[in-house]
């Protein structure tokens, strides 16, 4: 599983500031994101020390910590759907300024989704094909969009888009590198049928592969209109409880991401700030103290010893209830 990267790793420091992965024991990395609640600045000052994780309730050794040291392996996952494909040219116009926040070995592949995920373009490490590609894209309209039945014309999935950007990313063709998935929507699903994954499959492989969902999220005029038809249809509740459609905040709360709201003129410049704080997360290691069956759902909880709350507020005048913790919930065994 990818969870424990492979199944069977450990972290391995190289030096202070350098960490690599090596294969030799059984280890759970869980990324984590510090922030200033106030200002959604990342904080970058903690060390090991300054951790506490839990798994069920029980304290964790760290046996391993790092900062920003791990490259990335991201899926953009785009929303093909009417009230999203306008804000792609902008996109796709800042694009190039955005990905150089990026660093030269972290690679990207790119999806568009909706009722069904195709692959534009595979793992590359060519930051510029990816650029291409969220500007081909950009230009997708009805009768020029994709294979058939074309993507433009059908309904937005939002749990299969994520199910198949969770698969993507599992698979990357760096297995060490750290798995996001960085999604442009505007949170407007449609009710899925039994012909999709659903969200509890969806949410079981982010478990299991331990990818992280963060959300690039435009809200159009039409977004607004759409989403308070499909809220307030008291016909569509009944499906909606049957079929939970997905929704952004539920998957970036359950594995550690993040969602940025953006207006069209600003896509580029969220996108670019999304990476930034992608990349300011601590990745910490810890051997289970327990062994559980194969399958169990074992709850991870981060927090900051009371020291480093004290040291946050003396020195930045912090206060403890401006702290953001960032981190998945869990992972399946």
């Amino acid at each position: 599983m990818r969870i424990f990267f492979a199944a069977i790793l450990s972290l391995a420091l190289v030096s202070a500031q350098d960490a690599i992965f090596r294969a030799s024991t059984e280890l759970v990395a869980v990324d984590v994101l510090v922030e200033n609640k106030k200002t959604g600045i990342p904080i970058r000052s903690l060390q090991r020390d300054d951790f506490e994780i839990y798994e069920d309730h029980a304290r964790q050794t760290i046996s391993q910590f790092s900062l920003d040291t791990v490259p990335l392996s991201i899926v953009f996952l785009i929303d093909m759907t009417d009230s999203v494909r306008p804000v792609l040219k902008p996109l796709a116009q800042g694009a190039i300024g955005a990905l150089h926040h990026l660093k030269s070995e972290d690679e990207i592949a790119v999806m568009l989704y909706s009722a069904r995920a195709d692959l534009t373009q595979n793992f590359t490490l060519d930051h510029a094909a990816v650029a291409r590609a969220i500007e081909s894209a950009s230009v997708m309209r009805p009768g020029k969009c994709g294979a058939k039945p074309e993507l433009c014309s059908l309904e937005a999935y939002f749990n299969e888009g994520v199910f198949q950007g969770a698969k993507r990313a599992h698979a990357a063709s760096n297995s060490s590198n750290r798995p996001v998935i960085v999604w442009l929507t505007d949170n407007v699903p449609n009710v899925p049928d039994n012909t999709v994954h659903s969200e509890a499959a969806t949410l079981g492989l982010l478990r299991e592969t331990g990818v992280v969902v963060c959300t690039l999220m435009e809200r159009s005029a039409m977004s607004y209109e759409l989403g308070a038809a499909y809220a307030h249809n008291p016909f569509l509740a009944p499906m909606r409880m049957m079929h939970p459609p997905g929704d952004v905040n539920k998957y970036a709360s359950e594995t550690g991401g993040i969602v940025v709201g953006a207006t069209r003129r600003e896509m580029a410049d969220k996108l670019a700030d999304l990476i930034d704080r992608i990349r300011s997360r601590y990745t910490l290691g810890y051997a289970p103290a327990q062994s559980k069956p194969e399958g169990e759902l074992c709850k991870i909880e981060v927090k900051l010893t009371r020291d480093a709350i004290a040291r946050l507020k003396e020195e930045n005048g912090v206060r403890p209830g401006d702290i953001v913790i960032r981190a998945r919930r869990g992972y399946q065994r």
